[in-house]
């Protein structure tokens, strides 16, 4: 039971770490010109596909001719059209995919890179690290996921940001990392594949928080650290409660263990003592 109260004290405080102070639009109550479902005859497709995503990447060999493109919009009245599927050549190709609300007032477009090669680690743009220093993304890093979040400290001005490449020969550029304003900002990281013509670009949203927030945050932080501390004593003093009642046992244990082997030695020496009173009574 204790150990349930503090996972759950720490689940909180995860919480109040990785919490954002800023809101956003439900996309569901607003008409976008957005895509409910995208997919594709061929697998590979990065990142997972997602409305408000406008940017994906796909690597294909060299014997890929077309690829079909399944695209549903959100609103059906929508009018979707898809072009640069058809006829692939050789390096990098686009796939738009276009979505123009009924009455024409509003126009996406999301944006499929596809690197055609008879190399596919040459056209590698994968990360095998991606981290900032003292800082939690959100979600946590995946070579399959280019979008991320992240909450830092009002007296932050710059990230250390740690981006490492799959393929060592790959470039790695970072922008946005400095100078880091109060509310949203937006961090990229664009990994150039060792062809030098397949690119991927990770997006961090980054959000400073002002001094008001900082101070409601280091308040919540102390709360939930004494919490945790009051949990680690509470835990502390119930596994030293167990611990004496294992030693306490082990001494029952002990006790009647001696309890029963005395009786027994007793029992020994009685029976040695009457064969040699026999044996005298014997001799005479």
């Amino acid at each position: 039971m204790k150990r349930i109260t503090i996972l759950f004290i720490f689940i909180m405080m995860f919480g109040v770490i990785t919490k954002a102070f800023y809101t956003e639009t439900d996309p569901d109550t607003v008409e976008d010109a957005t895509l409910n479902s995208l997919r594709l005859d061929i697998p590979g497709l990065v990142p997972e596909f997602s409305k408000t995503n406008y940017q994906y990447y796909l690597t294909v060999s060299n014997d890929i001719k077309d690829i079909e493109v399944i695209a549903e919009s959100k609103n059906p009245n929508d009018n979707v059209e898809i072009s640069g599927n058809k006829g692939l050549k050789q390096g990098l190709n686009t796939i738009t995919i276009s979505v123009t609300l009924e009455d024409k007032t509003k126009k996406n477009e999301y944006k499929i890179q596809v690197t055609k090669t008879a190399n596919l680690e040459l056209a590698n743009t994968d990360l095998e690290t991606l981290a900032i220093e003292d800082t939690l993304l959100y979600p946590p890093f995946d070579n399959s996921e280019t979008n991320y979040k992240a909450e830092i400290s009002n007296k932050t001005e710059r990230l250390n940001i740690l981006a490492i490449p799959q393929n060592e020969k790959a470039q790695v550029q970072i922008v946005g990392n400095e100078n880091i304003k109060v509310g949203k900002n937006i961090v990229e990281i664009t990994v150039t594949a060792p062809n030098s013509i397949t690119k991927k670009k990770y997006k961090i949203e980054v959000y400073k928080r002002n001094e008001e927030q900082e101070n409601e945050y280091n308040k919540d932080q102390e709360e939930m650290q004494n919490k945790l501390e009051e949990a680690y004593k509470i835990e502390k003093l119930s596994n030293n409660a167990n611990q004496n009642v294992d030693e306490k046992q082990e001494s029952n244990k002990s006790n009647i263990i001696l309890l029963g082997i005395i009786p027994a030695m007793f029992v020994i020496i009685l029976v040695i003592l009457g064969c040699i009173y026999w044996k005298k009574r014997n001799i005479k």
